[in-house]
Formats: C-alpha cells, structure tokens, sequence
C-alpha cells in the first residue's frame, strides 16, 4: 500500500482495518552506517544524523541512524499500516 502512495498518519484513517485486538507498536530501530560519518542534505538540514547507537541487533554500540515507527497491526487480518515515524535528530528536533 504505500508503495502506491507516501502518505501516513490521518489519511490512512479509512483504509485501516480496525479491531478490538489490534496493537499500536512503537520500534525503534538502528540503521547501521559504519562508513558514513556524516550524512548531509542540500536543504536546510545539515547536522549529522549518524550518532552512536546501541543496536540490539549488534548486541553493541554502532555508528548509524535511530528511527522510531508507530505501527497499528490487526493480528485478524495479519494487515499492518505505518502511522508514522520519527528519525532521532535531537540537534534539531529539540524534542528527543
């Protein structure tokens, strides 16, 4: 589904099937970037996004990029969607 189109959050509203038995996951997972010391864009975002990180993956501290995803799951339908994530950036999100 969202390879058809990148919207998420709100406007999945109608296309979610919901349930009484559904979970509302929060992941938060590393993206390992061992080579990359720093990771820039063009836009306005120029602070590095590749911190060290624990990964439980790795079962030690890494050098990569922190991301959170929410995702509600319908175990009955075995159906997922992606509400929403969040990439760690405490340097510029002020929030983390």
């Amino acid at each position: 589904m969202l390879r058809k189109q990148k919207t998420y959050g709100l406007s999945l509203k109608e296309e979610i099937v919901q349930n009484t038995a559904a979970y509302l996951i929060f992941d938060d997972t590393v993206i390992n970037k061992k080579y990359a010391n720093k990771i820039d864009s063009e836009a306005p975002l120029k602070e590095a996004l590749v911190r060290r990180k624990y990964s439980g993956n790795e079962h030690q501290v890494i050098r990569g990029i922190g991301i959170v995803n929410c995702i509600y799951f319908n175990p009955e339908t075995e159906q997922f969607w992606i509400l929403d994530y969040r990439i760690y950036d405490p340097d510029s999100d002020k929030k983390t």
